[in-house]
Parts: C-alpha cells; sequence; structure tokens
C-alpha cells in the first residue's frame, strides 16, 4: 500500500471528506479522530494487510507517517 491509497484508506475509514489529510497530519489534528475511532481504523488496517499490531508499540504515535510506517515496513513484526 503506497501513501496515497493509505491516506484514502484512512479518509474512507474515518467518513471524512472534507478535511485535508495528509501523510504528516498530526494524530490529535484530524477532528474525527477519537479513541473509537482510532481502534476502528487500527482494526481494519490490521485487517487489510494482514498484520497483527502491539497498541504499546503505537500509543506514542503522533502522526499518520508513524502510523503508515508500521503497518507497511518490514523491520516492525507481523
Amino acid at each position: 500500500m503506497n501513501e496515497t491509497k493509505f491516506i484514502d484508506f484512512i479518509k474512507k475509514s474515518l467518513q471524512e471528506k472534507d478535511q485535508l489529510i495528509e501523510i504528516d497530519t498530526r494524530l490529535n489534528d484530524i477532528k474525527k479522530w477519537d479513541s473509537l475511532a482510532s481502534v476502528r481504523v487500527l482494526l481494519e488496517l490490521s485487517n487489510k494487510l494482514n498484520k497483527k499490531f502491539e497498541i504499546n508499540d503505537i500509543v506514542n504515535f503522533k502522526d499518520l507517517r508513524e502510523l503508515y510506517k508500521y503497518f507497511t515496513d518490514t523491520k516492525y513484526k507481523k
């Protein structure tokens, strides 16, 4: 999944059409990013990319780029 498809996936998952969301957008700046939305997005990403995640690994992520790297970089555990 490239960055553009990742952003599209996030926007679709959040049902966000109006806000400009880019790979360097901070999670706290996404209007629809709350605790429930974050869990939903993480589960959907995990299922789509067939990659398990550890909440301790991602709890301190600040922006979408960190999340993208976590789910797409092979150095992280699957």
